[in-house]
């Protein structure tokens, strides 16, 4: 376990998010930077084993984690976004599979947060033109099959990973679902109106979702490659039951 001992965590962060207002700064160096960020942070103690008299310490460390992360989202031009945000999820990913439940839950509440960021980024000033005639999904989402799968495996785990992971997804069905509605392949949209007539998930921000739920909501608004993605992640997931829920990658 690494250690909080002095500022020098959170100011090197706060300093990262700075670099990333010069667009050339970080230029092929985030996944790396990133790296070293999280393995300093991530495998901190568990918050309820921090001293008392590093309380302060720690939340601060933590709130820098997140102002680093939202200014490299709201800072990165939209040339750049697609290898920023999969450098950044990259490095986000390595996490998940760490023994220790307390760095796969920073590391999820940190895909929530990118997630979130991306969501709220003001696109039609990124875009310098007024309008967004792609689909951001498509153009800045480079990995979604993948971080879905993980998400969904996540949702029906223990309840430290499941509270973010299914946060996560809500989100990021919400997006999807709005970004790609108007842009369905013949396919897709047999399938959404399959899945609208059948009423057959119990997806909804009330409930507790089952991974099953989770690959019928999204499957209709997913590419073949993605839904491949996602059917790869759960049955890797399978095989690495220490840390996931077995089980939870047969529904998917």
């Amino acid at each position: 376990m690494h250690a909080l001992c002095s500022v020098i965590k959170q100011k090197v962060m706060l300093t990262f998010a700075d670099m990333s207002t010069v667009e050339t700064a970080l230029e092929g160096k985030t996944e790396s930077i990133l790296n070293s960020c999280f393995n300093s942070v991530f495998f901190l103690p568990p918050e309820l084993d921090v001293p008392e008299e590093e309380q302060t310490l720690y939340t601060k460390t933590m709130i820098a984690m997140n102002v680093m992360l939202r200014a490299l989202v709201h800072n990165c031009p939209s040339s750049r976004m697609r290898e920023e945000m999969c450098s950044i999820f990259q490095a986000l990913l390595h996490f998940f599979h760490s023994q220790h439940m307390h760095v796969r839950t920073r590391a999820l509440y940190g895909v929530l947060r990118m997630i979130t960021d991306f969501i709220e980024k003001d696109w039609y000033c990124a875009a310098n033109c007024g309008f967004i005639y792609e689909s951001l999904i498509e153009v800045y989402f480079p990995i979604l099959g993948q971080l879905l799968g993980h998400l969904c495996l996540f949702s029906c785990g223990q309840h430290a990973t499941r509270v973010p992971a299914t946060d996560a997804l809500y989100r990021l069905y919400a997006f999807v679902k709005r970004d790609r509605r108007t842009a369905l392949t013949e396919e897709m949209e047999k399938y959404v109106h399959l899945r609208e007539k059948l009423q057959d998930t119990n997806f909804a921000c009330d409930n507790l979702c089952s991974p099953s739920d989770c690959a019928k909501a999204f499957g209709g608004y997913l590419r073949p490659a993605e839904r491949m993605d996602v059917v790869l992640t759960a049955l890797e997931a399978m095989v690495d039951s220490n840390i996931y829920d077995k089980g939870g990658g047969l529904p998917v």
